[in-house]
């Protein structure tokens, strides 16, 4: 037989990785206008970073500011061009 304590913790445990499953899923699906904003700074900062060919601490700057995910920050500052960069890609 098994303990009434042992069944309340598992199924803690279970409710618990249950919702941290739910909200990583749903993290996923949440649109854009929901990600945070990036400030001025951090925008001249990436800029910047992206200019000098130093696009993994740009996407880490852009993830640490945008709550992105590692493959969407990655597409973005892929897509991210400085104007003259863009103009010499057309």
């Amino acid at each position: 037989m098994i303990p009434l304590w042992l069944w309340t913790a598992f199924a803690g445990f279970a409710i618990g990785m249950g919702y941290a499953w739910w909200e990583k899923r749903n993290a996923r699906n949440r649109p854009a206008s929901q990600v945070a904003r990036l400030k001025l700074a951090a925008v001249e900062e990436i800029t910047t970073l992206i200019s000098d060919k130093k696009q993994v601490k740009a996407i880490k700057l852009l993830r640490l500011n945008t709550g992105l995910s590692l493959l969407d920050a990655k597409n973005r500052v892929d897509d991210w061009r400085p104007d003259e960069e863009r103009e010499a890609a057309r």
